[in-house]
């Protein structure tokens, strides 16, 4: 489906969304773009040597990873629930700006801030729960919010 900002030609890109149904839900996976971090912190049990020879084993970085960035859309009984926030505008280990597509992508769906009820935020890191805020003011302000006590 299109979203995202408007390109020089006029068009929108494709952003990924995958909706299908499951008993009486309407299931969207929506793709809020990406973003880069360091390898560093993943196999730090095998060393870094080790997680470089596998990942060049695969085509991709020795030393940066492309994190993919998915919330989940549910829409129930009259209710619509969101799993995470994704990035907002949360500028994360000074990656692209290839995050923070959210509220775009919900729009493609005719989804707006205010129709969703109830947010279920899995953890508290910033690619998340980054867009709960935009510029600072709180995006889903009418949803009750969910955030287990512990991470």
């Amino acid at each position: 489906m299109p979203s995202g900002p408007l390109l020089a030609d006029g068009t929108r890109p494709m952003r990924a969304i995958r909706r299908f149904a499951l008993g009486d839900m309407q299931i969207s996976i929506i793709n809020d773009g990406a973003f880069s971090m360091g390898v560093g912190m993943f196999g730090a049990n095998v060393g870094k040597e080790a997680v470089a020879d596998l990942l060049e084993g695969y085509g991709l970085s020795p030393t940066k990873a492309q994190m993919p960035l998915q919330v989940m859309l549910i829409e129930t009984e009259g209710v619509r629930l969101l799993v995470d926030t994704g990035m907002g505008d949360v500028s994360f280990n000074k990656s692209d700006p290839k995050a923070g597509r959210l509220l775009t992508s919900l729009a493609s769906l005719g989804v707006g801030q205010k129709d969703i009820d109830v947010l279920l935020l899995s953890h508290g890191h910033p690619d998340h729960i980054g867009g709960l805020t935009v510029e600072g003011e709180r995006v889903f302000s009418d949803a009750l919010h969910y955030l287990p006590d512990v991470e």
